[in-house]
C-alpha cells in the first residue's frame, strides 16, 4: 500500500501475488501517537486480481495532530485463515506512513548557578547534582550525578565497529594496512568560555588517527554546560593529512559512551523495532519503542556489529531511580549493548560472550553499509561511510526520576 494523496486519504493497493486475489486477506489500519495506539479499524479493499492495483479511500477519522507528537499510520494485510506458514490474523505485509514528525526543540531552565574550579590539569564545573570533570591532559570527561558515576572517560571518538561477516574480504587491510582497530586520541587544548545566561562552553581540540598512518581527523569537541545540569555536545571533524592514503570505507563515525550497568530500560524515537542500516532498513519504520538493552541485542552465531537504529532523535535510558535523556536536533544512528565492540570482536561464538561491567552507548553520525561481501558485492558507493569532514551533536541530561 502506498499513499497517493494525504488530503483525500487516497491509498494505492497493489496485489503482487501471482494467483490469489485481495479477497484472500483482510486489511486494517493502526494509528499511533508517540508509539501508543490511539485508533484502529478495518480497511475496505475491493477485489484486486493478481498483479493488479486499485486506489481506495481510507475512511478512518484522523484526529487533530498535536504539534510536538509523532504520528504514524500503519496499513496492514493479514491472514484470513491459518496456513502452514502463518496463523490466522498474522500480518503478512505492512506499510507505515509518518503523518507528522515533531521538530526537536531544547529548552533549558534557569536554575542553580554553575560553579567552576580549575587548575593546571583539571577543569571542574558543577551544575546542580551534576559535576563535570575535564582532564585537560587527556581531553576526557567524567560526569557524576549526586556523586555517582554516569560518564567515565568520555566522550571518545569512535571510528571502529566489531567486524561483520561481510567485512571478511577487507579485514586484512583494516588490521594490517590501515590499523583501523587501533585509534589514538591526542589532546591539544582545553579552553573554558563563559556564555550568556550563565552557561559555560568547554572546547576540546584533539587529533585522532590510527597507528602509523599519515591520515587523521582534526577534532573540535564543544560542550555547552547549562544551569539545568544538561550539556549540549557538538563535534566537528576535519579529514586531514594524507587523505589519499585513507581507506575507501570507515566502519563508522561517532562517539562511544560507557554508562553504569544498571541503565537497562531503553526508550527511543527512531527507526525500529528491528535493527537497521543504511542499506538494510525496509522492514523498519519510524516510531517510539520501549525495550531493554538485552532485547536490542541481535544474537548472531558469530558475534559482530548489531542492533543499530537509524534516524533517531531521542534516546532514554533508565535504571529505576535515574534517567538519562539524549536528544538530537538532527537525527543520528544509535545502538546500546551490554557488550562493547572489543568484547564482541574477541568472542568467537555468542556462548563466549560475558556482559561487560558497563553499558556501551554508541551515537553515530554515520555507519558504513552492510553490503553482501561474504557472498556477493561490497557496499555500494552511496552507502559507504567515507573519510570526509563531519559535524553532529546532541543534548545529554541525567536526572532523578520524578
Amino acid at each position: 500500500m502506498t499513499l497517493v494523496d494525504r488530503a483525500t486519504r487516497q491509498i494505492k493497493v497493489i496485489n503482487r501475488l501471482d494467483f490469489l486475489t485481495s479477497d484472500d486477506y483482510t486489511f486494517d489500519y493502526v494509528l499511533e501517537d508517540n508509539g501508543q495506539v490511539m485508533a484502529h479499524g478495518p480497511v475496505t479493499v475491493p477485489t484486486i486480481a493478481p498483479r493488479e492495483a486499485a486506489v481506495i479511500k481510507l475512511t478512518a477519522d484522523l484526529p487533530e495532530l498535536t504539534a510536538d507528537h509523532l504520528y504514524t499510520l500503519h496499513l496492514r494485510t493479514k491472514q484470513t485463515t491459518a496456513t502452514p506458514w502463518a496463523d490466522q490474523g498474522a500480518v503478512v505485509s505492512q506499510t507505515s506512513l509518518t503523518l507528522q514528525r515533531p521538530v526537536v526543540r531544547l529548552h533549558h531552565a534557569r536554575q542553580q548557578t554553575i560553579t567552576v574550579q580549575e587548575d593546571a590539569v583539571t577543569l571542574t564545573l558543577t551544575a546542580g547534582a551534576n559535576q563535570y570533570r575535564f582532564d585537560k591532559v587527556q581531553g576526557s570527561l567524567t560526569l557524576t550525578h549526586a556523586g555517582q558515576p554516569v560518564i567515565q572517560d568520555g566522550l571518545r571518538m569512535n571510528f571502529w565497529r566489531a567486524p561483520i561477516d561481510n567485512d571478511m574480504e577487507i579485514l586484512d587491510d583494516y588490521y594490517h594496512k590501515y590499523f583501523m582497530n587501533l585509534w589514538h586520541e591526542s589532546a591539544l587544548d582545553t579552553t573554558l568560555t563563559a556564555e550568556e545566561h550563565g552557561d559555560y562552553r568547554v572546547t576540546v581540540e584533539k587529533l585522532v588517527g590510527t597507528t602509523n598512518s599519515g591520515w587523521y581527523y582534526a577534532i573540535t569537541q564543544t560542550y555547552t554546560i547549562h544551569e539545568d545540569g544538561s550539556f549540549d555536545f557538538a563535534v566537528d571533524g576535519m579529514a586531514s593529512g594524507k587523505r589519499d592514503c585513507a581507506p575507501a570505507m570507515l566502519p563508522r563515525i561517532g562517539v562511544a559512551l560507557a554508562l553504569p550497568q544498571p541503565y537497562q530500560r531503553v526508550t527511543y524515537r527512531g527507526l525500529g523495532p528491528t535493527e537497521n542500516y543504511v542499506d538494510s532498513h525496509q522492514a523498519a519504520y519510524l516510531g517510539v519503542f520501549e525495550t531493554t538493552v538485552d532485547d536490542l541485542f541481535v544474537d548472531y552465531v558469530k558475534p559482530q556489529e548489531n542492533g543499530n537504529h537509524m534516524d533517531t532523535d531521542r534516546v532514554t535510558l533508565q535504571d529505576g531511580q535515574h534517567q538519562i535523556d539524549v536528544q538530537m536536533t538532527t537525527p543520528l544512528n544509535f545502538s546500546v549493548a551490554n557488550y562493547a565492540d572489543a568484547t564482541l570482536e574477541a568472542a568467537k561464538h555468542t556462548v563466549d560472550l560475558r556482559p561487560d561491567d558497563t553499558v556501551s552507548l554508541y551515537l553515530d553520525f554515520k555507519q558504513n553499509g552492510l553490503g553482501t561481501n561474504s557472498c556477493g558485492q561490497n557496499q555500494l558507493q552511496k552507502y559507504r561511510c567515507k573519510f570526509d569532514d563531519f559535524h553532529f551533536g546532541f543534548n545529554f541530561n541525567v536526572r532523578d526520576r520524578g
